[in-house]
């Protein structure tokens, strides 16, 4: 509080003086401090206001004072050393009057201008909850707008999401993601540790290289630990790819992939709380969500989907069905009997990454199958209190990474009417 006092313009000396002999500084609370001081200054301000008349002869004088120059010995008697027919104290008179009449631009106020302004100097301040006052100015940096890529693959956002409460039947407790800026598309890979990311990325790398004919330019990361090791490091320098690292503590600079996430998760979560699923399926789930934005419209990119961006064809999304409803596999094996069942009842899960076909879950068994000729029922969930606990009882399941695969492209009539296997809009099957 003394230094709020010692900062204060000549003019408010008496009420400083005052204040220091009245009140307690410790006990004394800024906010009175300020009343006190503008409540001093409005009364100021009323004492040398003249009303508005005499403001306006003023400013007219004050203009007449500034457009005569020099140091002459002319009559004006404003300027120089000579005769002139007004006194010394006249003039200091008409230069109060002037400066009483100047406004400061940060209160709109008359009589002090804005270095004196003491809400200014209230404002670069700030006060602490123990009643403390800091003189620390506001000095943060502001960040520029991040760039968009005009190619693929020019600028790739890259983050690692995890751990999670529980692992996927593969074991994996994180999964990878990467996004391509220009077209927008995502790719998902799943881990169990987190020294698996840099595999992964080499991995990635190679596979959208060899599909776009373009290479990586710009990786943009956080410095999380498994993107700055030296082998990391080593590798994009011998590929030369350049890094865009974020600040530390600053999760903003990489928000195109730190929202996806977010987006990914949120969905994730929707479609097994939909159908009552349990977190174990959750990288399902993940991999799904990833596959459904690659082919839902984007505002990051105009007028297309970003598969459409990514491959230059639209996709075809009329085989897509409701995640985690029953579906109905025909059976397919050589022992089968007659009598026996033509279908078992599993559970939908997404889409195969190297089949144009179904990921579906048998509880009997516990196994993923892979199966073209299924039927849906989107609207039922499975009933985990006769059909069976999966918590409980936990299948020994080995999933690999699962690879968000590319949706079925948009089929001419030429295409539509071969009799390569390919999805039916007009059936639940797969023809």
């Amino acid at each position: 509080m003394a230094k709020v006092l010692r900062s204060l313009t000549p003019k408010f000396d008496h009420v400083v003086v005052a204040i220091e002999e009245s009140h307690d500084l410790s006990d004394y609370f800024f906010d009175e401090l300020m009343s006190s001081l503008q409540a001093h200054e409005e009364r100021l301000n009323k004492a040398q206001d003249k009303g508005e008349e005499k403001a306006f002869q003023v400013k007219k004088e004050a203009d007449k004072f500034e457009n005569s120059g020099g140091r002459g010995r002319g009559r004006s008697g404003f300027h120089g050393r000579g005769h002139g027919e007004r006194k010394g104290r006249e003039r200091s008179t008409d230069q109060r009057q002037i400066k009483s009449n100047i406004q400061c631009y940060y209160r709109k106020k008359i009589s002090h201008k804005r270095i004196d302004c003491w809400l200014k100097q209230k404002d670069d301040y700030k006060h602490d909850e123990q009643k403390h006052v800091h003189f620390i100015k506001k000095t943060e940096v502001e960040i520029g707008k991040s760039w968009r890529a005009s190619n693929c693959l020019e600028l790739v956002h890259v983050d690692l999401c995890g751990p999670m409460d529980t692992e996927s039947f593969g074991g994996s407790k994180y999964f990878l993601l990467f996004i391509d800026d220009y077209s927008q598309k995502i790719w998902v890979f799943f881990l169990k540790f987190k020294f698996e990311t840099f595999d992964n990325f080499k991995k990635f790398k190679t596979e959208v290289e060899n599909q776009s004919g373009c290479n990586i330019n710009v990786l943009s990361t956080d410095r999380g630990g498994e993107f700055v090791s030296n082998e990391f490091n080593n590798f994009c320098e011998e590929q030369g790819i350049r890094r865009e690292l974020s600040a530390p503590y600053t999760p903003k600079q990489n928000g195109a992939a730190k929202r996806k996430n977010r987006t990914i998760v949120e969905m994730a979560t929707s479609l097994l709380v939909a159908k009552g699923l349990p977190n174990q399926f959750r990288a399902e789930a993940v991999a799904t969500t990833a596959y459904l934005l690659n082919v839902f419209p984007t505002r990051a990119v105009l007028n297309c989907t970003p598969y459409e961006a990514w491959r230059g064809m639209r996709p075809w999304v009329s085989y897509l069905r409701v995640f985690g409803c029953i579906a109905y596999a025909l059976v397919k094996s050589q022992t089968q009997h007659k009598l026996d069942e033509k279908s078992e009842k599993c559970i939908f899960l997404g889409y195969s990454s190297q089949s144009k076909a179904y990921r579906l879950y048998n509880s009997k068994n516990g196994k993923i199958i892979i199966s073209r000729d299924v039927i849906f029922n989107e609207d039922a969930s499975w009933d985990w209190s006769s059909d069976g606990n999966v918590a409980k009882k936990q299948p020994p399941i080995h999933i690999e990474a699962l690879e968000i695969g590319d949706p079925v492209p948009a089929r001419s009539d030429a295409t539509a009417n071969s009799n390569s296997p390919s999805l039916s809009p007009n059936s639940n099957n797969l023809t």
